[in-house]
């Protein structure tokens, strides 16, 4: 499960899909950046040390849960950062992907981010769980949406 499909989340994927023969999940709206998924990766210097992940399932955008094994996500879409940004979650965990930082949010001004639709998606995101769950955000250590709120710059005026 990829929250959204750039370089720095899907990059080693394809080691762990062909060596455990596991299946993979992005959001639909992510099918462009993983089509160019070379040209970040000839950009980066690491075409010879990075294979192409196959993405084997495309969770549509009006997907509302994933079934894997005895696990049940529950799929927030949150495009702004990407167009297919998306939020797995399971009880009080939210893998938030690059939607919200401790103390920061991310960054919008990449191919195909959008700073309207982050504002939406931030504005959604924190009222529709509770303060006190548990954001494991793509980078940066584990915070929660109490935290976020309290000392968040980006996030204070989204309650």
């Amino acid at each position: 499960m990829a929250t959204h499909a750039h370089i720095d989340h899907i990059a080693s994927a394809s080691n762990f899909i062909d060596k455990y023969n596991i299946d993979s999940y992005v959001c639909e709206n992510e099918k462009l950046i993983a089509e160019n998924f070379h040209r970040a990766v000839d950009y980066w210097g690491m075409s010879d040390v990075i294979k192409k992940p196959n993405v084997s399932h495309w969770i549509k955008i009006d997907q509302k849960n994933l079934q894997i094994s005895n696990f049940n996500f529950s799929i927030i879409f949150n495009p702004g950062h990407s167009p297919g940004s998306v939020s797995f979650v399971i009880e009080d965990l939210v893998f938030c992907g690059d939607l919200i930082f401790k103390g920061s949010i991310g960054r919008t001004d990449l191919p195909l981010g959008n700073s309207i639709d982050m504002k939406q998606s931030l504005s959604f995101f924190v009222n529709s769980f509770k303060q006190d769950c548990k954001l494991l955000p793509g980078h940066r250590e584990e915070t929660t949406l109490y935290e976020e709120l309290k000392y968040n710059p980006f996030l204070r005026n989204e309650e």
